[in-house]
């Protein structure tokens, strides 16, 4: 086996590979033969390239190809394997030359012993690249989020100088084999490979032509057939990612308007359907001793004290309402009925009379009284449980509708309506306990970023699923008149796990699982951490020994500059301005130190950017304002940005018209009365006019081109 990789391609016959599968099924050494296969499946026409993986992977159902390629390929990624090898070399793939920043040349990468120059591809350089890309492919389905991660962004590094094999790759997997494939975790990520290949090739009349070639495949491929496997329907992420390369293709005039709306909410999508009694738990998932007959692992992930269930879950289905998008949104949504008087029912009144003791029935059993009870804070700390609900039942409830859309989606309806499609989709405990079980145990197990067991992989898909069917069956709640009246993407819903528009990161040649002496993930981003010492990186503070903490802290000569926070000057003597930052020091280094009770400095940038027109009545509108304590009104989270989105987002997903502008209004109650509401933040919204808001900052205001927030100076 160890010389497969060594011999012709002409002395491997089916003979091969009857005694490789003998070797596998009879000594049980499949691990030794999945690496000798692996070794040559980017070798164009060789019997056991990634065209017979893709063949005999395709067979197999998808919780049995899970128990096998997911648990065989799972730790390859931290050792020098054959997939090692080939997932390195993917990521190292020459960068085509038209693509290349003209800046200095990159670090060398760890491992790598020289620059790898770009040549003129050749017919059979291709098809290794379609082979290696069909095998990395294939490691998508993993629930190691690491092999995962580095698959993805090293099948956009290999792919940038081959959209041939990219529209292949999208037909084979998305069209021809998509029902023997069937696993929505691959067809995701796949299409955020198509999405981070098109968003570093650039533009140019070439880059439009495949931008319009792969946006069409994926109308057909995703948004055809209500029934395909691949159907943007069955998964949020896929449905986000589609959604950005199609929009983007519009905007490039590749696509017509009315193929574009093909992606837009609401579209054909599957009922939501019931999710299981919590009656039924017990029978239907079982909690037993055994590992191998245990739901444990799932059932406790999804309980109410369950982290994906409290973290995951529940932000996710809050963003939506009960009221079904049948049903049109009220008229006066819940913001606009928050003053209006309370309306009693007289109906109600009795049985909350007779809950009352004998004295103070009278007296609180009128109308009047009702009324204010129900509107002050008196009810709820002089009645008991049972009455203060007797008294709500006096209140004219809000109509049907208002009641749907003021009242959020259950989380815990949600878990149990994921752990239901768990099992639908395939995972049981006879094929999954044991590696599962094994998984939880190992110390890596409550990081934050760590490789995943199998039963996370199902929860995943699963409520990636639901998310998509409650975004083309109901409204989304909303709690002000900024909230988005629609779906408004994955990326509101902190849903993306990846950013496939940056570049591959630096990656040792092997990693323990479990070694606890291994390097930090942050060690491994794109862009690892700045030196202290580098000239755009925030001032190092003096800061003194333990004994001395006192007296800095009382000294006033010991505040930062603010200058020199906020400008800084490189290498080439350019000044830039710090737009958002934190950074955190003390006295051993910049975080270096878990210890306590000694020096330490912080310091938060963050900023505005706005017209040179309404800067003067802005500064003029801070005055004597305190923006501590987060007052200061802040945009949209910049972790649901991507490296792509820059300088601009190209938006329906975020926002329907990027360049409407408003002046949002904040109230604090504690100055209500005394002060009128005053409109404070900038931030983007499609309903309001721009100019009123600019009025609202400057009375008499110049006119404004609202162009100019697109032409912004570098960021650093």
């Amino acid at each position: 086996m160890k010389t497969l990789p060594l011999r012709s391609t002409r002395s491997v016959n089916e003979r091969t590979v009857e005694l490789l599968n003998e070797t596998a099924a009879r000594h049980g050494r499949i691990s030794d033969v999945l690496e000798a296969v692996v070794a040559v499946t980017a070798e164009p026409g060789h019997l056991l390239n990634a065209d017979r993986l893709h063949a005999t992977l395709a067979k197999m159902p998808r919780p049995e190809r899970d128990a096998w390629w997911g648990v065989e390929t799972y730790s390859m990624l931290w050792d020098v394997t054959a997939l090692h090898r080939l997932l390195r070399w993917a990521e190292q793939y020459p960068t085509p030359p038209h693509l290349r920043p003209a800046s200095h040349t990159a670090q060398p990468r760890l491992g790598q012993r020289a620059p790898l120059a770009a040549q003129a591809v050749g017919s059979a350089e291709k098809e290794a690249v379609r082979l290696a890309a069909t095998t990395l492919v294939w490691t998508l389905t993993s629930s190691n989020r690491f092999l995962r991660d580095r698959a993805t962004k090293g099948l956009v590094q290999l792919l940038l100088g081959h959209g041939d094999v990219l529209v292949s790759l999208l037909d084979r997997f998305l069209r021809e084999d998509v029902q023997k494939v069937d696993d929505p975790y691959l067809f995701e990520r796949l299409v955020w490979v198509a999405y981070g290949v098109m968003s570093r090739r650039g533009e140019g009349e070439e880059q439009g032509a495949l931008l319009g070639r792969i946006a069409r495949r994926l109308i057909d491929h995703l948004y055809g057939d209500i029934n395909s496997p691949a159907h943007a329907s069955r998964n949020a992420l896929l449905c986000d990612a589609a959604t950005r390369l199609v929009t983007t293709a519009h905007g490039a005039g590749c696509l017509t308007d009315e193929e574009a709306t093909a992606v837009r909410h609401p579209h054909s999508c599957a009922e939501i359907g019931s999710a299981p009694a919590e009656e039924e738990l017990d029978v239907l998932f079982p909690l037993k001793e055994q590992p191998e007959s245990s739901w444990g692992s799932v059932r406790s992930s999804l309980s109410s004290l369950g982290d994906f269930a409290r973290y995951e879950i529940q932000p996710a289905v809050h963003h939506f309402s009960l009221l079904p998008l049948s049903s049109g949104y009220p008229g006066r949504p819940s913001w606009q009925r928050t003053n209006d008087p309370v309306v009693v029912d007289p109906a109600g009144i009795p049985a909350f009379a007779e809950s009352l003791p004998q004295a103070v029935r009278a007296a609180l059993s009128t109308p009047a009284a009702v009324a204010h009870l129900l509107t002050g804070w008196e009810g709820r700390q002089v009645l008991d449980q049972d009455q203060y609900s007797l008294l709500q039942g006096c209140q004219v409830p809000p109509t049907e509708d208002e009641r749907l859309a003021d009242t959020r989606v259950d989380a815990e309806w949600a878990s149990r309506w994921v752990l239901g499609r768990v099992a639908e989709l395939g995972w049981s405990p006879e094929l999954f306990s044991e590696f599962d079980t094994f998984r939880r145990r190992l110390p890596s197990s409550r990081q934050s970023h760590k490789g995943e067991r199998i039963g996370k992989k199902y929860q995943w898909m699963a409520l990636h699923e639901l998310v998509e069917r409650l975004a083309n069956h109901h409204h989304p709640h909303r709690t002000d008149e900024h909230d988005p009246i629609g779906y408004p993407g994955a990326a509101r819903l902190s849903l993306l796990d990846i950013d496939p528009s940056l570049p591959p990161a630096r990656h040792p040649f092997s990693v323990t699982d479990n070694d606890s002496s291994s390097p930090d993930e942050a060690d491994n981003a794109t862009f690892a951490t700045a030196d202290p010492s580098h000239p755009l990186a925030p001032p190092v503070p003096a800061l003194p020994e333990n004994d001395g903490a006192a007296d800095w802290i009382s000294s006033p000569d010991n505040l930062p500059d603010l200058e020199e926070l906020g400008i800084r000057t490189d290498s080439e003597g350019r000044q830039w301005v710090v737009l958002h930052e934190q950074a955190t020091d003390d006295h051993d280094g910049r975080g270096w130190n878990a210890s306590r009770g000694q020096a330490e400095q912080w310091h938060h940038v963050y900023s505005w950017i706005v017209p040179d027109q309404q800067f003067a009545s802005l500064l003029r509108w801070l005055e004597g304002r305190s923006l501590t304590n987060r007052l200061m009104p802040e945009g949209l989270n910049r972790h649901s940005l991507l490296l792509a989105d820059f300088p601009t987002v190209p938006s329906p997903w975020t926002d329907p018209e990027p360049d409407a502008w408003h002046v949002e209004t904040f109230q604090y109650e504690e100055y209500e009365e005394a002060e009128p509401a005053q409109d404070s933040s900038l931030a983007l919204d499609s309903d309001d006019d721009p100019e009123d808001d600019l009025e609202a900052l400057n009375p008499d205001p110049a006119p404004v081109d609202l162009s100019e927030r697109r032409q912004l100076h570098p960021l650093v």
